[in-house]
């Protein structure tokens, strides 16, 4: 089988096992938006899958990264009553309604996306924390056939790891996955979830404002250069903040329609954040609990207790299934998190603060105009509406900002112009998404539309 049929079956798999998850959950998202969350979600399932043959100490080897890929899109589809009404939707004949503005957008988008799969097909992996972390015990799997491999066996080696093995299993087994189809350096996925990410936001923004607007934002979006930079790059930030803002996007959904398939697809892709890097779990966890009362106010606080809770319990389980499970009964060595880890103290808390957004969102280097728009925008909009507004994508945001703060000052590994840097970029997808949700933004949109159905021919 060719490294090419791999990669287009693979992904056809993957793309069948996030629609039957969504079929099942029955979110009401329309087909642009449900197919790019199908491939973040297949993706999600397929790692899992693969993760637990290994579990079973089936060896890891070509033919079984397509069968775990064969059985993660299978399994949502074997409840076919329920899953094939969402099919036949999908299925049916699409209607078109692109203006000149995205096609120019979607074209130079286009250029992006190529330039960042040339470069990943291209490039070797090189960022330091992928090179002796995420690739390396990829790169070993598939060489020993097994993730409980040399690194972490060789009795050197045991005496002189670095934390960088231990994390990322999500990022970790995609590199396995797509070195085992064949691809030198494993790293085409990156721009393949980037290409998904971008098209949700797109989506999202079109679904939210006038289209020439939207395409605004959204290329603002693109072109911000730290992340711009990192749509072809292994590392964990990326595909972390895939799977983050989505979840959010569908949580604001779920409050807004009364949308509860939208509520439990949010629930995947925060298991999902916590699968891909460890402070997920605290960085979700502050968004939810600071989203009780907003989910408590559109249901009731007994709902919104529960709903939270099953959340937190998935979130749990997909974490311990690496931290806990494959971290005490297989591997041979642990991790020194605990060694890291600094009692919390507010005088550093204030220095990681003052260079946070001193040193890295202030810098327009790594962000561009984003933040100084989103500044103007949210002040202009409150002098005019009087309140601040959208409220539940500034609670994540905010959420956020506390998470990078404590997270920057009670773990010595997190460095504030790295680690946090590279944080942010679940912070900037949301800032935008924010913009498009003020009242001032809104009332744009609607003058635009009702200008552009008002012109003369």
């Amino acid at each position: 089988m060719t490294t090419t049929l791999s990669l287009v079956l693979t992904l056809v798999l993957q793309l069948a096992s996030g629609l039957g998850v969504i079929a099942l959950l029955r979110p009401r998202v329309t087909r642009s938006a449900a197919i790019p969350t199908a491939v973040l979600v297949g993706m999600f399932m397929h790692t899992v899958v693969l993760f637990l043959f290994a579990l079973a100490s089936v060896e890891i080897t070509r033919s079984v990264g397509m069968i775990t890929a064969v059985i993660a899109g299978a399994l949502p589809n074997l409840f076919w009553p329920r899953v094939v009404q969402s099919y036949k939707q999908w299925l049916r004949t699409p209607t078109w309604s692109l203006s000149l503005a995205d096609i120019v957008t979607l074209g130079f988008a286009a250029y992006l996306a190529y330039a960042a799969f040339w470069a990943a097909w291209y490039w070797p992996v090189t960022p330091f924390d992928a090179v002796v972390g995420i690739d390396l015990v990829a790169k070993t799997a598939v060489e020993d056939h097994t993730l409980v491999n040399r690194v972490f066996t060789d009795p050197f080696l045991s005496q002189h790891l670095s934390n960088q093995p231990f994390y990322a299993p999500f990022a970790m087994l995609l590199q396995v996955i797509y070195r085992l189809m064949g691809y030198a350096h494993g790293q085409l996925w990156v721009p393949i979830v980037a290409v998904c990410f971008m098209w949700i936001t797109w989506v999202e923004l079109r679904r939210m404002l006038h289209h020439v607007l939207a395409n605004v934002l959204w290329l603002l979006l693109l072109l911000t250069p730290e992340m711009l930079g990192y749509t072809y790059l292994v590392q964990t930030d990326y595909l972390n903040a895939a799977m983050f803002v989505p979840g959010v996007l569908l949580l604001w959904r779920a409050l807004r329609d009364d949308d509860r398939g939208s509520l439990w697809l949010s629930t995947v892709f925060f298991a999902a954040v916590c699968w891909s890097r460890t402070d997920g779990i605290i960085l979700v966890g502050l968004g939810l609990c600071a989203s009780l009362p907003l989910i408590a106010r559109a249901t009731s606080w007994k709902r919104a207790l529960t709903t939270v809770g099953i959340q937190s319990a998935v979130m749990v389980g997909v974490f311990a299934l690496w931290h806990v499970l494959f971290f005490n009964a297989y591997l041979p060595v642990r991790p020194s998190t605990s060694d890291q880890l600094l009692g919390f103290d507010i005088a550093r808390a204030g220095t990681v603060a003052a260079s946070l957004f001193t040193n890295v969102i202030a810098d327009v280097d790594y962000w561009g105009w984003i933040f100084i728009i989103f500044a103007v925008v949210m002040v202009a909009n409150l002098l005019r509406a009087r309140k601040l507004e959208p409220v539940l994508p500034l609670v994540w945001i905010g959420a956020l900002l506390v998470g990078f703060i404590l997270i920057g000052t009670i773990f010595s590994a997190a460095i504030v112009e790295q680690t946090l840097r590279r944080g942010i970029f679940k912070l900037v997808p949301l800032i935008v998404v924010a913009v498009a949700g003020t009242q001032l933004l809104q009332t744009a949109s609607r003058y635009l539309t009702n200008w552009e159905a008002g012109r003369t021919s």
